[in-house]
C-alpha cells in the first residue's frame, strides 16, 4: 500500500479551499486524556500539526460550520469544564 503524507490525505478529503479557521483538529492525549482543539487556517497547518501530534495524541479533524467564537460559546454552555481558550486551543478538565 502506498504511503501518503498527512497533507496528501487532507487534500484528498478536502479538494476545495476551506474558509480560514474552519478546519479543526481535535486531539486527546494518550497520557492523561487531556483534550484540545486547534482551529487552523489551512491544510498545510493541519498536516504539520497532525504530524507533530501523531506519537503522543489521538488526532481527529473536521471542517466546522460555526466560527470559533460561536462554537466556544456553545461548548461552554454544554461543557462548563472548558478551562482555557487561547490562540485557537481549547483545553478541558478531565472528568
Amino acid at each position: 500500500m502506498p504511503q501518503v503524507t498527512p497533507l496528501q490525505f487532507l487534500q484528498t478529503l478536502f479538494p476545495e479551499p476551506i474558509s480560514p479557521a474552519r478546519l479543526v483538529l481535535w486531539t486527546k492525549s494518550r497520557r492523561g486524556g487531556t483534550k484540545n482543539s486547534d482551529w487552523l487556517h489551512n491544510l498545510d497547518q493541519a498536516a504539520r500539526l497532525a504530524h507533530q501530534y501523531r506519537k503522543s495524541r489521538d488526532v481527529y479533524f473536521s471542517v466546522v460550520l460555526q466560527d470559533k467564537v460561536s462554537a466556544v460559546k456553545i461548548a461552554r454552555r454544554r461543557l462548563p469544564r472548558i478551562t482555557l481558550v487561547r490562540f485557537g486551543v481549547a483545553r478541558f478538565r478531565r472528568r
